[in-house]
């Protein structure tokens, strides 16, 4: 029988996913941690906000993610940051 081989764009679909997804776990579980173990271990205020700084972190680092696979997204900042889509003459 033959071997079905993922096509690119699903491969890349995955990749991105799965970055997405770590980088989502890597963020907040610090977070989950310290919140469900607040009534066993001592207040540590600076744990609490290290823990809010990861959260900051992620809602920085999903569009980052996003450029860094998307070529299109790259694109469509520059045009909004460049304020290139206002012009009558945009495409966009």
């Amino acid at each position: 029988s033959k071997a079905i081989v993922p096509q690119k764009s699903e491969t890349k679909a995955a990749k991105t996913l799965g970055g997405l997804i770590a980088i989502y776990f890597l963020c907040w579980t610090p977070y989950f941690v310290v919140s469900l173990t607040a009534e066993t271990l001592p207040y540590n205020p600076t744990v609490l906000h290290v823990t809010y700084w990861f959260l900051y972190i992620h809602s920085c680092i999903n569009p980052l993610m996003y450029a860094l696979f998307y070529p299109w997204f790259r694109i469509s900042v520059k045009h909004i940051l460049t304020l290139s889509i206002l012009h009558s003459s945009s495409s966009y």
